[in-house]
């Protein structure tokens, strides 16, 4: 993707000079109106007039699902002593010492992690120009690094002010390796294989009764896994029951055995917390091609038989080329069909006069045009005028200039079903492989759904990671995930958080509107830079967790 593939008004593609000399200037701009806003201020100290220690502690539930955070909702500890005899205030007066430095560690530790408190109001001027830095990246017309660039020194300016949170000064730092660390991801080895599976059984995690719910079999060179999802029947974090110390840990190091007596070991990775979990089983070796099945050793249940014979999940693909439309156009398309699908749930995207808060649609669409990058003939600002008409979205006046033209078939059918809640209750596995595109390979693992959402969750080799999410044009930028039934319903899939690292991800894909119950199929579509895969598969539901 490169500056040449977009147009300006007059035809002319757009001058990468002035777009980055726009943002610089943005961001002097946003760092001069946060220099009158509210600054950190660490949490107050609550200290015992006599000497005492106070330190903050978190509930046992923080402390088992990782550290998330202390500060004012955090249980408080207190060692208090009475007031201490004459030959003991040099003691007392060390011990005063000491709590203060530990306390200004919980400050910090505070600010750094319990983001409980309101957020700082300047995060939204750093905000208006990481979003404009996305777009300008998105549109090839500012390099990324330059975007990045540009993000992290604001960042930077507003912590040394006290306008953000003390942590910026180093999440910069760790930002900006991670990114080098990530910047080349790992091509594809080979195709994988998927075999679906779709088992759901009662387990038992340190004695506490649950479900786990088997997806498909993924067969890469040198990996073999097995999606899984496992649910507790009650969290228990939030009962009466002591909390093992390791029940983060309760899916690690599982057993499995082949036809052959060959053992295996299988260990989890993705996300999860004292309740639920959503990951994949990873075996310690792969299966040699002569074993036939392979039993899974899931804590309080028996054996799962997984057939490895099983065929591989064939189901029809295609690869065409990408509908026509600068890179700019296509950008703003995705923000806006996102807008759509998310202005009429109560999401709030009203403008707030005050502090400049719009949808990030309208907020690129109008740095885009301030910077050259788009003018106002183009297609894709036409039919963001047109959608937020529809939606009661108001705009700013160079926006709200704009001629609006008519709304695609595509988003006219998501809107048609913007209120349903109708949607199918169940989970199945899909094991589609989609050919490669731009680098990148994904299988669609499995797809849920519920009567007002849906999700798909994907595994990809290849994938573009994000390094930050304000420093970053965005994880996936140069990618539109889409789906559409067999009864004419069209559905905008969002990214969602998942696990990244080295080329390797696993995430999940919002679907939004929910899967209308009528539909019988589906095809989902990844549209890249120059090309866009489908793959098509029947909807036949199973009961979920």
């Amino acid at each position: 993707m490169t500056a040449a593939d977009d147009t300006a008004a007059d035809g002319a593609a757009p001058d990468p000079v002035r777009a980055e000399t726009y943002l610089r200037l943005r961001a002097e701009h946003e760092l001069s109106r946060a220099l009158t806003l509210r600054r950190w201020q660490p949490p107050r100290d609550h200290r015992h007039p006599r000497t005492g220690f106070t330190f903050w502690r978190p509930p046992e539930s923080q402390l088992v699902a990782g550290w998330s955070g202390a500060g004012p909702d955090a249980a408080t500890t207190r060692v208090q002593f009475a007031a201490p005899a004459t030959w003991l205030a040099p003691f007392a007066r060390a011990a005063a010492w000491t709590t203060r430095r530990f306390e200004a560690i919980g400050m910090h530790a505070a600010a750094r992690f319990s983001r409980t408190e309101e957020p700082l109001p300047a995060y939204a001027n750093l905000n208006r120009v990481a979003e404009l830095a996305a777009g300008l990246a998105a549109s090839g017309v500012v390099d990324e690094t330059t975007a990045r660039t540009v993000v992290g020194d604001l960042h930077t300016a507003l912590a040394l002010r006290g306008l953000t949170y003390p942590s910026a000064l180093f999440e910069e730092v760790l930002a900006s390796r991670w990114h080098q660390l990530q910047a080349t991801p790992r091509a594809p080895a080979g195709p994988a294989r998927a075999i679906p599976i779709g088992v759901t059984t009662d387990c038992a995690l340190h004695g506490h009764p649950g479900r786990v719910y088997l997806g498909i079999l993924l067969v890469e060179p040198g990996e073999t896994a097995v999606t899984l999802r496992a649910k507790l029947a009650e969290d228990p974090a939030r009962s009466r029951s002591r909390l093992p110390p390791d029940i983060m840990n309760a899916l690690d190091d599982l057993d499995a055995v082949d036809d052959q007596r060959r053992s295996y070991s299988a260990y989890f990775s993705g996300g999860g917390d004292t309740q639920d979990w959503d990951g994949q089983l990873t075996l310690s070796m792969s299966p040699p091609a002569e074993a036939r099945w392979l039993d899974l050793s899931i804590p309080g249940a028996s054996p799962v038989r997984i057939d490895l014979s099983a065929p591989a999940s064939v189901l029809p693909t295609t690869s065409r080329p990408r509908p026509p439309g600068t890179a700019a156009d296509r950008y703003i398309d995705l923000l806006t069909t996102r807008m759509l699908s998310y202005n009429w749930s109560g999401s709030g995207w009203a403008v707030d006069p005050d502090n400049d808060v719009q949808p990030k649609a309208v907020a690129v669409a109008a740095g885009l045009l301030a910077a050259g990058v788009l003018g106002e003939t183009s297609p894709a600002l036409g039919r963001l005028v047109a959608a937020a008409s529809r939606v009661g979205q108001p705009l700013p006046e160079a926006l709200a200039a704009i001629t609006p033209s008519g709304l695609p078939p595509d988003w006219q059918a998501l809107l048609t079903r913007r209120d349903a809640a109708d949607g199918p209750t169940g989970i199945m596995p899909v094991g589609a492989v989609l050919p490669e595109l731009d680098g990148a390979a994904c299988v669609v693992t499995e797809i849920e759904s519920g009567p007002e959402a849906a999700a798909f969750r994907v595994h990809a080799r290849g994938w573009p990671v994000s390094s930050h999410a304000l420093s970053a044009p965005g994880r996936g930028a140069g990618f539109w995930w889409s789906a559409r039934d067999d009864v004419g319903g069209w559905y905008f899939a969002s990214e969602q958080d998942g696990s990244y690292g080295s080329g390797d991800a696993q995430f999940e894909l919002a679907v939004i509107p929910p899967i209308n119950p009528l539909a019988r199929a589906l095809e989902i579509t990844l549209t890249g830079s120059t090309h866009q895969v489908s793959v098509t598969f029947p909807l036949e539901w199973r009961a979920g967790l």
